[in-house]
């Protein structure tokens, strides 16, 4: 397996991790769940089948919905709403009417409104798919969730293999915190797809959200057998066992990754957050800093793993000081010289630890590499003012509002430079 392969794997399984941790958690409460048809017809009856229209109605509503038709391709939403609306007041039965508004509605923000149309959608054609997925998922942005999670087994019912409808239902299940039946509707996606690395990954995340610990070791033990040669998940089962404090374990599943591949990338992290619990500070840096070395680890995680650290750097438990992150950073550049990122992140913390003239050569190497960085010329211009002898600094700014002529910022700042300028001269003539 290739570093790149093994890096999308990585992310792939810290991406679901926490994607399946944020939904689980996003409901405080479980909502009742009802059947979907008494969610439609909560009275027992059913929208009458639409009347013929008579002809101006029939001429009336062509003209509408095809005009909304014709302002929805060319990009004319708010319009193209109020025509669906109007289509509608000539025939109450259009479904596909409130279907189309109500995703004109959701995608400009007004969910609740979005809901109420889809819902009447629905009710006029519960036998379209299309309706019932939509409605199931502005249902869930709304916080229905026991009324999505109905709709998403209605959903199932009218198309039992379709995989995207089950998955969908096993987020619904998730959200209403429905552990154990999430996982039993990933299973049924398994049984369809057959052996499949991505479920392995969420049925894990699932079983350690519900603290269901002996399922979630035994999914990562699967993972394991089923992808012998990734060896990531060997680090992933090493980091369970030292979350749940079974040290002597955690150990020796790191051991068997070093035996096989001692550059690891992950490796060297999940060593670092092994020691840190064990409280051995000295182990824990030392790892630290041979993953930030280690070039089988993108520059993006190893700045995601280092920006908590930046964040709390006054709080007195970070184990981490100000001069630790200076190596850290030391290095970063040795091996990623040429990433603007890691310029911009170390400018950033130059800056809140007040090394204002470090940070401003930081910024501007940053820009040496590539200078069609908008954000960084601002960071680096506003850092600059009084730092850099007038001319050189009057010359970023011309180089930066000829880079980015719509930024009002560096129009100011040039104005704001003269002003300074003229304030000073006319002080100076005064004395």
């Amino acid at each position: 397996m290739d570093i790149q392969e093994r890096n999308n794997i990585m992310k792939k399984f810290l991406k679901y991790s926490l994607l399946l941790f944020l939904t689980a958690i996003s409901c405080k409460t479980t909502q009742k769940v009802t059947s979907f048809e008494e969610i439609l017809y909560p009275n027992g009856t059913k929208p009458q089948a639409a009347a013929q229209l008579d002809e101006m109605n029939a001429r009336w509503f062509d003209y509408y919905f095809m005009e909304a038709i014709k302002l929805k391709t060319t990009g004319e939403y708010g319009k193209a709403a109020m025509y669906y609306a109007e289509a509608i007041k000539s025939d109450p039965s259009c479904a596909t009417c409130y279907y189309e508004l109500a995703n004109l509605l959701y995608y400009s923000g007004d969910v609740k409104n979005a809901m109420d149309n889809a819902f009447k959608a629905v009710q006029l054609d519960p036998e379209n798919e299309w309706f019932v997925l939509f409605l199931s998922r502005v249902l869930h942005q709304n916080k229905k969730i026991g009324l999505a999670l109905s709709s998403a087994k209605y959903l199932v019912d009218l198309k039992p293999n379709n995989i995207e409808y089950i998955y969908n239902l096993a987020q619904m299940q998730l959200s209403a915190k429905q552990y154990h039946e999430a996982v039993q509707t990933l299973t049924k996606i398994e049984k369809i797809l057959g052996k499949n690395e991505q479920l392995n990954i969420e049925k894990y995340s699932i079983y350690s959200e519900a603290k269901d610990y002996k399922n979630a070791e035994k999914e990562l033990k699967k993972l394991i057998k089923d992808y012998p040669s990734n060896l990531d998940y060997v680090v992933y089962l090493g980091d369970f066992y030292a979350q749940t404090k079974n040290s002597k374990k955690a150990l020796e599943q790191y051991k068997k990754v070093i035996d096989k591949d001692p550059k690891n990338g992950p490796l060297n992290f999940s060593l670092a957050n092994y020691y840190l619990i064990l409280k051995d500070t000295v182990n824990f840096k030392k790892y630290l800093i041979s993953g930030f070395e280690n070039t089988n680890i993108t520059i993006e995680d190893k700045l995601q793993r280092l920006l908590p650290f930046i964040i709390n750097l006054n709080d007195p438990q970070n184990p981490l000081k100000n001069k630790d992150i200076e190596t850290v950073f030391t290095q970063l550049i040795k091996v990623h010289k040429d990433e603007v990122k890691v310029y911009v992140l170390y400018g950033n913390f130059l800056n809140i630890t007040q090394q204002r003239k470090k940070a401003t050569e930081t910024f501007e190497t940053a820009l040496l590499i590539d200078e069609k960085q908008e954000e960084v010329w601002q960071d680096f211009l506003y850092l600059a003012f009084g730092e850099y002898d007038k001319d050189v600094y009057l010359e970023k700014c011309k180089i930066a509002v000829n880079a980015f002529p719509e930024n009002a910022i560096f129009h100011y700042l040039i104005h704001y430079f003269f002003a300074i300028q003229i304030y000073r001269f006319q002080i100076h003539s005064d004395i």
